[in-house]
């Protein structure tokens, strides 16, 4: 198979000097594209969204044990179990909580009269 372009290139040159993320052969080793800069921008992005955002406020974790089982409605619900222990987060104004059920780890919404705290 006979090379074509110039007298004296080497195909392998030729394509690899073409191809994508690779640097022309005639360029120098260490030239930089002075285009782009060089330190990661993403840390700097990162940082000024850290001081933009103000720290979370840590959970308050009042502990309760289920008294009554209680059986999920929707997916937003824990099923409860009687003797279950959940960290509550938060308590709501229409009488349900949102916790976490310390036998699975799970986080969801339940009746606030199916636990006691303890």
């Amino acid at each position: 198979m006979a090379s074509q372009g110039r007298a004296g290139s080497c195909p392998i040159e030729s394509e690899m000097a073409g191809a994508i993320g690779l640097e022309p052969l005639h360029r120098k080793s260490g030239s930089l594209d002075t285009n782009f800069p060089m330190s990661p921008p993403a840390t700097r992005a990162v940082s000024a969204l850290m001081v933009l955002r103000p720290e979370p406020k840590p959970l308050s974790r009042e502990r309760y044990r289920v008294v009554v089982p209680y059986p999920p409605q929707s997916e937003a619900e824990i099923e409860l179990r009687e003797g279950d222990v959940v960290f509550v987060h938060k308590k709501r104004d229409d009488g349900w909580y949102k916790g976490t059920l310390q036998r699975t780890g799970r986080t969801g919404l339940f009746p606030s009269s199916f636990v006691e705290s303890f």
